[in-house]
């Protein structure tokens, strides 16, 4: 019994927090608990809320009917949009149909436990999330504070290059994928193939770092310059963490930023490479 009201009290928060903006900012009814919730016959609204409640309905209601631990009753004369009952049953004596249909939920034992499942797979994704997100900022910003003298080189590349960078990135990514996945079916290359893809983040790491500082010099305030390094780097970095937690777009993003990382620190390499044979000679 206490779980079932937990439920129903979350879901009422939850049923009324995400109304439509337009359905609470226009004519509306709402009640929790005590008399029940009546739309004479002529009169005309927006939303109904009935929460602890029944809700009786004889006018038109323009948008949702939504009763919560209650019952709906529809007469002759009602006219509704959609009626949601959840914990409550519809009697439905309406001429006209819902525009967009009756729904009831019925909390049963079943329904709770799922919803208990879902719910807690939901926050426990929701709290790994807010962990990993916090771990990479922590790191982000003490690899960047660390390392902040040794970027100027990419910098400089980054400034003159970027697509190609990526374009060299994407390549090498798609190489090494390949690569790995072939080493994968052997039972001897299962090592090599662990070994290219610590290689793969250790140097994707590495050229990501002075994009996180590009992206911060460049899109944030002038006045960033004058906070502490380590202040700027801690903005760097959730800045950086805030973009890759972005909807579809993150992906792209962490995608695009990590390829243009691995093509950074390999045309580095190059460079250094091509320095030291033309001391060599």
């Amino acid at each position: 019994m206490k779980r079932r009201r937990l439920v129903v009290g979350v879901l009422s928060i939850l049923c009324i927090l995400l109304l439509p903006a337009a359905a609470l900012a226009g004519p509306h009814v709402s009640q929790i608990g005590g008399n029940a919730v009546n739309i004479p016959l002529g009169h005309s609204v927006e939303t109904v809320v009935a929460i602890g409640t029944d809700a009786h309905i004889n006018g038109r209601v323009s948008d949702i009917v939504l009763v919560i631990n209650g019952n709906a009753y529809l007469d002759e004369s009602a006219h509704a949009d959609l009626v949601v009952v959840m914990g409550g049953h519809v009697f439905n004596a309406a001429a006209k149909t819902a525009h967009t249909d009756i729904f009831e939920v019925h909390f049963t034992q079943t329904v709770i436990n799922e919803l208990f499942i879902a719910g807690s797979l939901f926050f426990s994704v929701w709290l790994f999330r807010a962990m990993l997100s916090l771990f990479c900022i922590i790191l982000l910003t003490g690899l960047g504070y660390a390392l902040r003298q040794h970027f100027e080189p990419a910098l400089n590349l980054l400034s003159g290059s970027a697509s190609r960078l990526f374009g060299i990135g994407a390549v090498a990514t798609l190489i090494s994928v390949a690569l790995i996945i072939f080493l994968a079916l052997t039972i001897v290359g299962i090592p090599l193939a662990v070994l290219i893809i610590l290689l793969l983040l250790l140097s994707s790491l590495w050229g990501l770092l002075p994009i996180i500082a590009y992206l911060g010099n460049h899109f944030l305030s002038a006045h960033m310059q004058d906070y502490p390094d380590l202040t700027r780097w801690l903005v760097f970095a959730a800045l950086f963490v805030a973009l890759a937690n972005l909807p579809l777009l993150g992906i792209m993003f962490v995608f695009g930023t990590v390829a243009t990382g691995l093509g950074l620190t390999l045309t580095q390499a190059w460079i250094v490479l091509q320095h030291r044979r033309s001391n060599v000679k």
